[in-house]
């Protein structure tokens, strides 16, 4: 059975600079934290030029930086910085413990997000960052990150595959699958079907039953994010990542959030 998230009903939040629209299934029952594997879920986030998000740390997550637009500026403890855009993309791989700080100091940014819980506690930590891979076949889907045997370019420690996609009108994509995993779709914007299920920007399906997705077909210019996820692997159940996830709506979280956000001067100097 397909499960559908609408936009309107994803929480988004803002924070100064920054607005924030988190998608991610519910519990599928009470006591049950985590509904979808270790996928913990997508930030789809605007920041406003001059936006920053102050040094801060990450630990034992995984963490897909993928720009839509803009460039987005990150930096290191070292002094090491680099620009992610929709054609570089950054793989985080928090392990013991990460420190950075992103702003957007010449642009607004559009981006997502995409949090990830690894396999195991305290691994090593490091950043990646890869351009993003021509499409599979000369068109269609683009496999963005994976476990190290699915050859990504951008390696997470989890059975977590991501593929993205640019549809024109009328154009139609069969979706992969992986064994042992099980999908979920995200529409990045402009408006597709699944099957027979029409969705809009901002709306994502997903099925814990089945493998595999229908056909996706566009209705008109479109992009879309797929996640293949084994929502029975072996997750790391300490960090930064799970400490947010059983953080209360409005809670402690939110407050260090805003603690890191700042305002750069205007041009970015």
């Amino acid at each position: 059975m397909l499960r559908v998230l609408r936009s309107a009903d994803n929480p988004s939040r803002s924070f100064g600079p920054f607005t924030v629209t988190r998608v991610a299934p519910p519990p599928l029952e009470e006591g049950v934290e985590l509904a979808f594997g270790p996928l913990l879920g997508v930030h789809h986030a605007t920041i406003a030029v001059g936006g920053m998000l102050s040094m801060h740390e990450h630990r034992n997550e995984e963490i897909l930086s993928y720009v839509l637009r803009g460039s987005l500026l990150h930096a290191e403890t070292s002094g090491e910085t680099a620009a992610i855009s929709r054609d570089r993309l950054m793989m985080m791989n928090a392990g013991t413990g990460f420190w950075h700080e992103e702003s957007a100091p010449e642009t607004e940014v559009e981006m997502l997000q995409i949090f990830i819980l690894p396999e195991a506690d305290d691994l090593d930590r490091g950043v990646q960052f890869a351009q993003r891979p021509d499409a599979e076949d000369g068109g269609g889907w683009r496999l963005v990150a994976g476990p190290a045997e699915s050859g990504a370019n951008l390696v997470v420690r989890q059975q977590v595959r991501v593929y993205d996609a640019a549809l024109q009108a009328g154009s139609e994509l069969v979706v992969p699958t992986a064994s042992g995993t099980h999908p979920l779709l995200y529409v990045i914007d402009g408006s597709v079907e699944v099957g027979d299920l029409p969705l809009g920007s901002g709306d994502a399906v997903y099925s814990i039953s089945e493998a595999e997705l229908p056909l996706v077909r566009a209705s008109g210019p479109a992009t879309v994010v797929l996640f293949l996820v084994d929502l029975s692997a072996p997750v790391c159940e300490t960090g930064t990542a799970w400490e947010r996830m059983r953080a209360p709506a409005q809670g402690p979280d939110d407050q260090r959030h805003r603690d890191l956000i700042k305002t750069m001067p205007s041009g970015g100097e």
